[in-house]
């Protein structure tokens, strides 16, 4: 799981270096739960950027809120990337 660009291209360097081909498919999941996204965090040992877990500190309570962030970070991601992956799919649940 990666929260930002970098992260995900320096994987997929990592993986080339070591030989591996196959395409390495970007997900996209909207943040819908602050909660929920968490525990997906903690569970994959991915970290949450100090900018975001910021955004979701201040929608903890507030679901619409939260889904309007997670709404956007992905938008927001794929627009700053000056590399498309080669596939990526979105995750509605």
């Amino acid at each position: 799981m990666f929260y930002r660009n970098a992260d995900y291209f320096a994987f997929v360097e990592r993986a080339r270096a070591i030989g591996i081909t196959v395409p390495i498919v970007a997900g996209i999941m909207p943040i819908t739960n602050v909660a929920q996204i968490e525990r997906i965090a903690k569970l994959s040992g991915a970290a949450i950027p100090a900018d975001l877990q910021a955004d979701l500190d201040r929608t903890r309570s507030d679901e619409a809120g939260a889904r309007e962030i997670g709404s956007r970070m992905p938008s927001a991601s794929a627009a700053s990337s000056s590399r498309a992956a080669p596939r990526a799919f979105i995750s509605t649940r």
